[in-house]
């Protein structure tokens, strides 16, 4: 009770977490070498409800992974809907320019999926310490808001023909661009509420080219929005089917989006703070907060090898161990990404079912149309069975089938021996 007040006192807070682009040599090639992270830290260091607020949740997450609840999930792959808005320019038509077609679409959250379930053959590669999240990515069918989808043939997908003011994506603390974002995605809190869906929104370019895309930090308030923007440009998967879109060469792996994904749940890049968190004391307070991502001073666009720190963390045997520059929470390039780890994946994990409750529950599936008939997992359907107390032979026992929300079965049969 005392660590739920506490959160409710500091909501309203904002921490914020950037891929960034450095500035292009040319604006169709930027390469990734740094980012906002020293803009986080100056407010962490400056305000003390955010140094309060992210020193919490991390606690309340660690007693969440140190301590799981032992009862069994009857699922345990949680499922995000998902919504991604198109923003184009007028005239564009689906599958020209920034108006990328469905198939791009599906092909980045084929590729996420493939990413968060450390899906080898879809990846293209493996990691040696990537695993299975137990987290997945579905286009939602049903739209909550508008009367429906920009084409009711293909669901998930929002299509809006806008100004290249909006276009052109600008990040800044006031949330300039953010707020010219939701005005014509979310003219009232009924669209696509940020509690029931992952809000995906790409544009042409964001900061001129030097960012590629952000996610703001979840559940507080103070930034308007909620959820994944990022460039068109890196929002699609070139290395799969012979897909010939246009993304930048760097990042046509779609795997920009899956680091995104990472800080919407609550990760941090792997050198969050340099060589700290590095001993089996402290990695679950200091650095990125995880045990088994060895701490990292460099921020290389290259696939490495590299070894920037000095540490003995127990995942690796208190073994001094590289830089794990395959890491989605890296800044290496495309080719290189192809681990979440046992740790992060924790972390993500506990995020969801602790914090992002409603997001992934199943009445949300139901609303949102993600569980059920041609969509991404099987229809829902419970019984409730009541008796008075001890049952005997002979003793009367009330067998019902709860309808309600989020049960999405609409025909049934029940077998009894």
């Amino acid at each position: 009770m005392k660590r739920t007040r506490f959160f409710q006192t500091i909501i309203g807070l904002q921490v914020f977490f950037f891929w960034i682009a450095a500035t292009p040599v040319n604006a169709q090639t930027p390469t990734l070498t740094n980012c906002y992270e020293s803009i986080y830290q100056q407010r962490l260091a400056q305000d003390s409800a955010i140094y309060y607020y992210t020193r919490g949740l991390n606690n309340a997450l660690n007693n969440l992974i140190n301590n799981p609840n032992p009862t069994p999930q009857s699922n345990p792959t949680l499922i995000i809907p998902v919504v991604v808005h198109i923003m184009h320019g007028t005239g564009e038509a689906v599958g020209t320019g920034r108006n990328i077609s469905y198939a791009q679409i599906l092909s980045q959250i084929n590729k996420l999926n493939a990413n968060f379930a450390n899906d080898t053959v879809l990846m293209g590669q493996s990691g040696q310490y990537g695993v299975n999240t137990d987290i997945q990515f579905c286009l939602a069918k049903i739209p909550m808001g508008p009367g429906g989808w920009s084409d009711p043939n293909y669901p998930g997908v929002m299509r809006y023909a806008t100004t290249s003011t909006v276009l052109n994506h600008i990040y800044d603390n006031a949330g300039t661009g953010a707020q010219q974002l939701l005005a014509i995605t979310h003219p009232n809190t009924s669209f696509f509420p940020f509690a029931n869906y992952l809000n995906i929104w790409t544009v042409d370019n964001i900061n001129n080219n030097v960012v590629l895309g952000y996610a703001p930090t979840p559940i507080l308030n103070a930034f308007p929005l909620d959820g994944i923007v990022i460039d068109v440009r890196v929002f699609g998967d070139n290395t799969v089917n012979n897909n010939n879109f246009n993304l930048l060469t760097q990042y046509d792996a779609g795997t920009v989006l899956a680091h995104e994904a990472g800080h919407y749940l609550n990760l941090m890049h792997t050198f969050q703070g340099g060589c700290v968190g590095d001993n089996q004391t402290n990695c679950q307070t200091q650095g990125d907060f995880i045990c088994d991502t060895p701490p990292s001073a460099a921020t290389p666009g290259s696939c490495g090898p590299a070894n920037s720190c000095t540490d003995a963390l127990p995942a690796y045997n208190f073994i001094d161990a590289p830089d794990n520059l395959n890491d989605y929470m890296s800044y290496a390039d495309d080719n290189c990404l192809n681990t979440f780890t046992f740790g992060q994946g924790q972390r993500m994990y506990a995020y969801l079912q602790n914090f992002r409750m409603v997001l992934v529950s199943n009445t949300n599936l139901a609303l949102t149309g993600v569980a059920g008939g041609n969509s991404c997992i099987p229809s829902l359907l419970l019984a409730d069975i009541n008796s008075p107390g001890l049952s005997c032979v002979n003793t009367p026992v009330n067998f019902s089938t709860n309808t309600g929300v989020g049960f999405s079965a609409v025909s049934w049969l029940w077998q009894f021996p």
